[in-house]
């Protein structure tokens, strides 16, 4: 496959990433990695990693990994759905701040070369894992009220 498709799939296939990202009320895009020393299609983003917020902040890792897991096993009516596993940083543990991660790989750039309706699934895909995300960060049972938790603990 030539270089130049394979630029252009990524570069179609990223900006429909990071626009659907965009899109998301609850999703905040982070900014790439610096790919500055390689002038190929792999100096562009593949990796689009994301906090998910319920109000003002960020969701933990413990949270993000419950939502991952639901998303892997697909909710009633959608099916299973697979993001990037999150990654935490700062805080401690489960505390941390997490990130999901929708990525581009090699079969996605396979298939949009040999099928041009590929990418517009890739997309459709990636919309609908991140409706799934914003449908149950509505759902109260998957986070419970810290607050409502945190005033019944106080001595």
């Amino acid at each position: 496959m030539p270089a130049t498709s394979r630029r252009d799939i990524a570069s179609q296939l990223g900006a429909g990433f990071a626009e659907l990202i965009a899109a998301s009320p609850s999703a905040r895009l982070l900014p790439p990695q610096s790919r500055a020393a390689n002038a190929d299609e792999f100096a562009l983003p593949t990796i689009f990693a994301f906090t998910l917020h319920r109000g003002d902040e960020a969701l933990s890792l413990a949270q993000c990994r419950a939502l991952h897991q639901t998303l892997a096993h697909g909710t009633e009516g959608r099916a299973p759905c697979l993001l990037g596993q999150p990654v935490g940083w700062g805080g401690n543990s489960d505390d941390q701040i997490a990130a999901l991660r929708l990525c581009i790989g090699a079969g996605h750039i396979v298939s949009a070369h040999a099928d041009p309706g590929a990418s517009d699934r890739i997309l459709a895909n990636a919309a609908t894992a991140l409706a799934t995300l914003e449908t149950l960060l509505r759902q109260p049972s998957l986070f419970p009220d810290t607050n409502a938790a945190k005033e019944r603990h106080v001595h």
